[in-house]
């Protein structure tokens, strides 16, 4: 089996990412050998734990979804629809646009 050096994300791309956040970044990736990674830089502690709650919060709502969607095909129904007037749910939504346009 070939030994493949594992990828990192280069140290530049990592500062430049830190210069266009605010407060820091929490960043979940696969290296180029298919392991989940991470990186994270934060400015002070404060801007850590508010990252970690939303952290939080997203990965509950996650969770919820998924469930949901087993629920529903384990009981031979469709997959549950987010509802329309769901603000929060944008399909292709990947920032948070509320904070953008502040």
């Amino acid at each position: 089996m070939e030994e493949f050096e594992r990828f990192d994300i280069p140290p530049k791309l990592l500062r430049q990412l830190n210069e266009f956040s605010y407060g820091g970044f929490l960043l979940f990736t696969f290296d180029n050998q298919g392991s989940p990674r991470y990186y994270a830089q934060f400015d002070n502690e404060l801007n850590m734990m508010a990252l970690q709650k939303a952290s939080e919060y997203w990965l509950q709502g996650v969770h919820e979804i998924n469930a949901s969607t087993i629920k529903a095909q384990l009981c031979g129904e469709a997959s549950p629809e987010p509802p329309e007037d769901d603000s929060e749910y944008r399909e292709d939504d990947w920032t948070d646009e509320d904070d953008f346009y502040s």
